[in-house]
């Protein structure tokens, strides 16, 4: 057993290693079609750009604030105050805890976040552009004024979609970064009861987006999350077999699915992007590339090495 986990685990590293392959790069990043630059670089951190905090939120128009004794960092103005503890993973913006992918920490002796989230809840729009390795961001006005008239059932999906979305994309995340990483270190009773909780939550998620009331405006784009929902429930005892049944050959299989599911992922918040802006949706080059790719493929870990693949999975 203690000889499989070890394997496993090294092949789960490999996607670690994969999706941070530009970490010693650091992002650029655009605001408003300019660049700008911080004194201290931002990088990237578990498939998240972390930037420092007081240059981003002084950028977007916010004041911030720092508590010595509390290790508590806060950004306010306009109608937003978000609060973040240093190491912790909980935030809260207008009083309301939610849950950070990746904690604030310090780094040469400035506190870094990360950007989306940061962003986001400051009511701006951010987006990765792979080929040049930027962050774009776009303030709120910009953002509003590309985006369709709603009627109030389409702002009730609108708003249901996108946070199912983050719930479904967040627990095969939290999988891949705290179940596995654990994985050489847990009992077999700890593993099985870490894959019924992850079982539990993909499941609830996905059971919920099948019984959204879609609106024709979402239709089409409404198909690519239920077909990464769709791949998220496949891989789920491809994760039972490999790990808790020690099957070396099934995990293989396993790291390769939740690639796909990444994939699949980003098709569905690609797609739901062009329906809020009334386009017709085309596909990412890369991801048409490492379709075609992995067609020609059989082997995990060539397709792993392959440098638009890279790309794809780099995410904010």
């Amino acid at each position: 057993m203690k000889k499989f986990k070890t394997i496993l685990f090294s092949l789960v590293l490999m996607i670690f290693v994969t999706s941070n392959v530009f970490a010693g790069r650091s992002p650029l990043i655009e605001y408003n079609g300019k660049i700008i630059k911080s004194d201290v670089a931002p990088y990237i951190q578990n498939e998240r750009t972390m930037v420092p905090i007081r240059f981003i939120s002084e950028t977007l128009g916010y004041k911030v604030t720092w508590d010595n004794d509390k290790r508590e960092v806060g950004i306010s103005g306009k109608d937003t105050e978000i609060s973040l503890k240093i190491d912790s993973t909980k935030a809260k913006v207008n009083g309301k805890e939610l849950k950070l992918d990746a904690p604030a920490s310090i780094k040469k002796d400035r506190t870094f976040v990360p950007l989306r989230f940061v962003a986001e809840n400051l009511k701006a729009e951010v987006k990765w552009d792979n080929k040049n390795f930027k962050v774009i961001i776009n303030d709120n006005k910009e953002k509003a004024s590309s985006i369709i008239d709603l009627s109030s059932d389409e702002d009730k999906y609108v708003k249901e979609i996108s946070s199912l979305q983050g719930e479904l994309n967040k627990s095969i995340k939290d999988l891949k970064l705290s179940f596995f990483d654990n994985a050489a270190k847990l009992s077999d009773a700890d593993l099985a009861n870490a894959y019924e909780k992850a079982d539990g939550e993909i499941r609830s998620t996905v059971d919920k987006i099948k019984a959204l009331d879609v609106p024709e405006k979402f239709k089409s784009s409404h198909q690519y999350t239920l077909s990464a929902s769709e791949k998220a429930l496949e891989i789920l005892p491809g994760l039972k077999n490999s790990i808790i049944n020690k099957d070396e050959k099934v995990a293989k299989a396993f790291i390769m699915e939740l690639n796909d599911f990444q994939v699949k992922m980003q098709e569905a918040t690609d797609s739901f992007k062009a329906a809020l802006k009334g386009e017709d949706y085309k596909a990412q080059k890369d991801i048409e590339v490492y379709k075609d790719l992995k067609e020609k493929q059989n082997s995990t870990s060539n397709l792993l090495q392959d440098k638009t693949f890279k790309n794809i999975i780099n995410n904010l």
